[in-house]
Formats: C-alpha cells, structure tokens, sequence
C-alpha cells in the first residue's frame, strides 16, 4: 500500500519552491480578471517571444483555461471561454 512520508529533510524541502511562473498563472486565476499584462523583469528573458512561449509551456503542462497573446510587444493572459 502507497503512503505519503512528511518528515523531509530540511536540504530537500530547500529545493521545493513554487516557479516565478506557477505564482503569476496562480495570481491570475485567483484574480477573476479577464485579461492581464505579464510585465516580466528586465533580463529574465531574452525577448517578449521567449517570456511568451515559456508562459504557454507552463500553462499547457497545467491545462490551464488560459491562453497567452502579444500585441506590440506585449504579453497578456486571458481567460478561455468555456
């Protein structure tokens, strides 16, 4: 029988923390917005294309209701209807 062990090593629990990523889709869904801006940080990727396709990656992987757009430049989340 499968059982769950909670007494981890502080070293792993060092490796365990939510991705930059997981907490901007979370905040999102968590909002109730419609639409957002992703306004990512100067030198975390290397264009506006790259952010993007990490964004769809994550939320692909979660099969998320979101899709992720760009216009001028832009990154915006929003939601799918249903």
């Amino acid at each position: 029988m499968a059982r769950l062990n909670f007494n981890i090593p502080n070293e792993v629990i060092a490796f365990y923390h939510k991705t930059k990523l997981r907490e901007i889709v979370d905040e999102f869904m968590e909002s109730g917005a419609d639409v957002a801006e992703y306004l990512y940080g100067e030198g975390e990727y290397k264009n506006a294309e790259s952010a993007r396709n990490a964004l769809n990656i994550h939320i692909k992987k979660r099969m998320l209701p979101i899709e992720v757009f760009t216009r001028g430049g832009r990154i915006y989340l929003g939601r799918k209807e249903n």
